[in-house]
Formats: C-alpha cells, sequence, structure tokens
C-alpha cells in the first residue's frame, strides 16, 4: 500500500466533526506512519496512524520511545500521549491545544 492508498483509507473513517488540517506520509525507523493535524470542537491535535499489522511486536510504550527517539522534533515535551489500537490501525495522538 502505498500513502496516498493509506491517506484515503483512514479519509473515508474520520468522524464527521473532525476537520484533517494536514496529512503526510513519514518513516520512522523501518515503519510507515501518516502524520495528521486535526481539529475537533475547539480542540487542535496530531496523531501518527499505524497499520497495526506493521506494528503489532511493539507495546504502547516501546512505540511511543521509538517515535521520541526517532522524531525528537515532533511531539513537544510537555505533551500527553494517548495510544489505541484496532485491528487495523494504531493511533498515538499528542500536541493537544485547546
Amino acid at each position: 500500500m502505498n500513502y496516498q492508498e493509506f491517506i484515503s483509507e483512514i479519509n473515508s473513517d474520520v468522524d464527521e466533526d473532525t476537520t484533517i488540517i494536514m496529512t503526510k506520509g513519514v518513516h520512522i525507523n523501518n515503519y510507515i506512519a501518516l502524520h495528521q493535524k486535526w481539529k475537533f470542537d475547539g480542540l487542535i491535535a496530531e496523531s501518527l496512524i499505524f497499520k497495526t499489522s506493521q506494528v503489532q511486536s511493539l507495546d504502547k510504550l516501546q512505540l511511543i520511545s521509538l517515535v521520541k527517539q526517532e522524531l525528537p522534533e515532533l511531539i513537544f515535551t510537555e505533551s500527553e500521549i494517548t495510544y489505541s489500537t484496532n485491528e487495523l490501525h494504531t493511533f498515538l495522538n499528542f500536541n493537544f491545544r485547546y
């Protein structure tokens, strides 16, 4: 799957109250992810979205550590990071601003 297909797949599953501000493909070590900035109900935040099949061998802390190591400028130091996963996608959400 290329980035455009991944972006289309993700964007087709966005809540109608969420506005996607930016989406771009990123490589993190050997993993492919989408970096999104989005807005919902006055909240602006960012997400890294992975294919669950690619990162299933990593637990939450390992994935967060990998991202912080490979892309240290991406996540604000004081930012809370939330993690969620389902059969298809794994999400790290961060840089929450109201």
